[in-house]
């Protein structure tokens, strides 16, 4: 069957042509797109790690909000801690980095005793005039947030970053936030970067680098 298919391409592509000289503007062009999609002959799409630290860089923090009860702790290694993790840290309730280090998958996190408050870029970005954006409008919104040279990846200033044209991670990112739906809501995204996180508190380059691996 797969050899006769292979016979079959010139002559649809033909018959594809020929009806593109005939109908101007016809949606010939788009069957042909799908026709192709369907079979071995596409290539495998990849996404270049630059243009992946150029997405993270839009979308990373550089503070992130964990866990409020951490902060309780007096860091002063009293024995049988709760606050202690099995290699020897501590719990903390909020961590900073110099430069973006975490995509943060809460929207917005307040600390009640403390009263610290925290908004995640990628909401204020990408959600500012809605709670719902198509794929062109989370390109556009990418396209215009400020890229910050991150923490991981191939390094890249900030003026070799500002500019986005190759749009491909960007679209593969889309889809995987948004589960091949048509919009991406910012609770979904919030949900998603949650899973995708894999139980770790945010993503960092080396989980979002596999995120992207994987959308390929």
């Amino acid at each position: 069957m797969k050899n006769i298919l292979l016979i079959l391409i010139p002559y649809v592509a033909n018959a594809f042509t020929l009806f593109d000289l005939q109908f101007p503007g016809s949606t010939s062009c788009r069957l042909r797109q799908n026709f192709f999609a369907n079979t071995d002959m596409t290539e495998d799409i990849v996404i270049e790690p630059k243009e992946a630290v150029k997405l993270f860089g839009r979308l990373a923090d550089k503070y992130i909000m964990l866990d409020e009860s951490a902060g309780k702790c007096c860091y002063s290694g009293c024995t049988g801690c709760e606050f202690r993790l099995p290699e020897g840290g501590y719990r903390m309730p909020d961590q900073t980095a110099s430069r973006p280090k975490w995509i943060v998958p809460y929207e917005n996190k307040k600390f009640e005793s403390s009263g610290k408050d925290h908004t995640s870029k990628w909401s204020l970005d990408i959600f500012s005039e809605s709670s719902e954006v198509t794929k062109d409008e989370f390109l556009c919104k990418l396209q215009d947030a400020k890229f910050l040279t991150p923490l991981g990846g191939p390094f890249l200033s900030a003026s070799a970053g500002k500019k986005m044209e190759d749009t491909t991670a960007a679209e593969k990112l889309f889809h995987t936030l948004a589960c091949e739906k048509e919009t991406l809501t910012k609770c979904q995204m919030s949900k998603r970067l949650n899973e995708l996180a894999g139980g770790d508190e945010g993503l960092t380059w080396k989980t979002f680098e596999s995120v992207m691996i994987q959308a390929q």
